[in-house]
């Protein structure tokens, strides 16, 4: 029952932003297939949505979405390096 607690749990920090921006980057230099990868993008983004509808995100709603939000801008433009909102130890 812990256990299970506590992988449902959001911890908000800082690597949510690098980890989901590094992720498209990734899927952007080193895809074969654009249709594929753009597939695969509106699939992880339709996820995301119904997770959003859920209680996991409750209360962070807003900063998960601004979060994404700024990845996915941040990964077209293949900006790499620190994001001033997103410093790390930061606290949300």
């Amino acid at each position: 029952m812990a256990r299970e607690h506590f992988k449902s749990k959001f911890v908000p920090d800082w690597r949510l932003y690098y980890g989901q921006r590094n992720r498209l980057i990734t899927i952007k230099r080193w895809r074969a297939n654009s249709l594929v990868s753009l597939g695969w993008l509106l699939g992880f983004y339709a996820r995301l949505a119904i997770k959003l509808c859920g209680p996991f995100y409750r209360g962070y709603r807003k900063m998960v979405i601004r979060v994404y939000l700024e990845a996915l801008r941040d990964a077209s433009r293949e900006r790499e390096g620190l994001n001033p909102n997103f410093m790390p130890g930061q606290k949300f």
